[in-house]
């Protein structure tokens, strides 16, 4: 399967606050997110796979290459580790999703 190209965002990458307001919504401030986030945590689906791909891909292939360690130990730690982990752990899945287990 041919992989499918990740535009570079570098003009106007995603913040760490950005990262956990899209995946986490209020939660990071409120303990629990107000709105139901269940279907973009368990229901996925191409629609949400292109969007992640489109707003953070860029940032996913950073990451991946150590290009973020910034955020490991920066100035918004925690925030920025946690959001630093969304996208290592979660937003692959989604940016590559035919290179999991079992597809």
């Amino acid at each position: 399967m041919t992989q499918p190209a990740i535009s570079s965002n570098d003009s106007n990458p995603a913040t760490p606050a950005e990262i956990l307001d899209f995946w986490l919504a209020d939660g990071w401030a409120q303990g629990w997110p107000t709105p139901d986030l269940g279907k973009r945590w368990f229901g996925g689906g191409v629609a949400l796979d292109q969007e992640i791909k489109t707003r953070f891909g860029a940032q996913v292939v950073q990451a991946l290459g150590g290009g973020l360690q910034d955020w490991e130990n920066g100035p918004t730690q925690p925030s920025s580790r946690l959001a630093l982990v969304i996208l290592l752990d979660q937003f692959t899945r989604n940016v590559f999703p035919w290179n999991q287990p079992g597809v």
